[in-house]
């Protein structure tokens, strides 16, 4: 050990660099939980640097060491503050390159905190893009598969809705989810960081349209057992309601396992602009739909769900286009728009084009004789939702496969989803207030 370093030791480091020498990681471990305000780690300023040159042997201590360095960042000015979250940022990247397994499993806990910490403290600070990097590869390096979800996935989504950058946390939110990561060496999954992996991730994928699982994300938010309601459950239901417009044009009832607490709580929540946009939209009145639109705009604009109830009007006009192609095989261009409902010839021509090239419809324009073409038998919604449901079965038939490969590995670090529920947290659920959809409104402009 160098010489500066020992002139500048306590008792408390000593015990560290005792521990790590003999491998007792387990009381390391603990030992470093005990020293969670952080003065004493960061009191030395060859602390940092000595850890960071003697990776992976002391791993575990300099994630102890960031770990009380990012439960300091509220006590810095504002430069200093981010001068330090950059460096904190390096330092666990460089953690996360070399650190053992063994090390990683035991330490899980202390290593799940930093990215907690360093997430909430980019939003507070409105820095979000410098951290997407540091928590992919902090997701990666805990993944044994793409299949694995961990609690950093939710501080992933959070930050890039902040940053307006969604596409790091996109891969992440298509891969189905199999098995979650616990949190701790005590085994337990954070009910908190699940649900809100799924709010923020269904407000990504509404960003990017992907439709269909932004509806499921959605409704694991509101299924998802817990003792209270939040705004952000209404947010939920209210994004969940719209969806099930765009995608089937008609109300849904939720699932029979939806949260009791919500039933418990939805009367006092007033959700009438979407009650009277779904009746409009099950009357299969475009009129109506747009009315409504108009009536509601403020309140669907101050709800950041503007841009998704104009796509309830578009997808009304979609199917309409797709009952049309099945009856006439030519028809003038301004009857097409006076069928669905759209007002100027030249954006109907532009919405023709657009569900051709989307493969939602087969038609040609003659735009010298106003007219517009429709193949026979061009568009079967039957057809193509039945091809969605093979499809969908053969990728349900080999991830069952896979699951059965990988329980019979008995992989003794990871929880299976069907247990999930035994270790969650209701408590955590309920300590949501500071991140609900009161304090994500910024979130919610972009999820359009």
């Amino acid at each position: 050990m160098a010489d500066g370093f020992q002139r500048n030791s306590n008792p408390i480091l000593d015990a560290i660099n005792s521990y790590t020498t003999n491998h007792d990681y387990q009381a390391l471990t603990t030992f470093l939980r005990t020293c969670a305000n952080g003065t004493l780690l960061t009191s030395s300023p060859n602390v940092t640097t000595f850890y960071q040159q003697n990776l992976p042997q002391f791993s575990i201590a300099a994630l102890g060491v960031l770990y009380a360095r990012t439960q300091c960042l509220g006590t810095l000015d504002p430069s200093d503050a981010q001068s330090e979250i950059k460096n904190i940022i390096s330092c666990f990247k460089e953690i996360v390159e070399v650190i053992e397994q063994r090390q990683l499993e035991i330490a899980l806990d202390l290593y799940l905190a930093v990215c907690h910490r360093v997430a909430k403290h980019l939003v507070s600070e409105d820095e979000c893009g410098l951290g997407i990097d540091m928590l992919v590869k902090a997701i990666r390096r805990l993944q044994q598969s793409p299949n694995c979800w961990t609690s950093i996935h939710a501080d992933l989504c959070m930050i890039c809705l902040r940053a307006k950058n969604v596409n790091p946390a996109v891969p992440f939110l298509i891969a189905p989810i199999k098995y979650l990561l616990p949190e701790s060496y005590q085994g337990r999954v954070s009910a908190k960081h699940f649900v809100l992996y799924y709010y923020y991730g269904g407000m990504i994928l509404s960003v990017i349209k992907d439709m269909e699982r932004a509806h499921f994300f959605f409704e694991m938010v509101l299924t998802v057992p817990t003792k209270c309601l939040l705004p952000m459950f209404i947010d939920s239901y209210e994004k969940y309601l719209l969806i099930n417009l765009i995608l089937f044009g008609e109300s849904v009832s939720l699932p029979k396992y939806t949260c009791a607490s919500f039933y418990i709580a939805f009367p006092f929540f007033s959700v009438l602009p979407y009650d009277e946009l779904a009746k409009a939209c099950s009357a299969c009145n475009f009129e109506l739909v747009e009315n409504v639109i108009m009536k509601y705009e403020n309140t669907f604009k101050a709800d950041c769900n503007l841009g998704l109830a104009k796509q309830v009007l578009n997808a009304m006009r979609k199917r309409k286009a797709q009952q049309l192609s099945k009856i006439y095989r030519t028809l003038k261009v301004c009857d097409f728009a006076k069928m669905c409902y759209i007002h100027q010839d030249k954006d109907v021509i532009k919405f023709i084009m657009d569900m051709v090239q989307a493969g939602e419809l087969k038609a040609q324009i003659d735009e010298v004789n106003g007219l517009v073409t429709l193949s026979e038998g061009s568009f079967s919604p039957e057809s193509t939702k039945c091809a969605k449901n093979m499809k969908l079965l053969s990728e349900m038939f080999d991830q069952i496969l896979q699951i059965s490969d990988d329980i019979a590995k008995n992989s003794s670090n990871l929880l299976p989803v069907s247990a999930a529920h035994t270790y969650m947290e209701d408590e955590g659920v309920c300590n949501m207030i500071a991140t609900s959809s009161k304090d994500m409104a910024d979130d919610r402009d972009i999820a359009l």
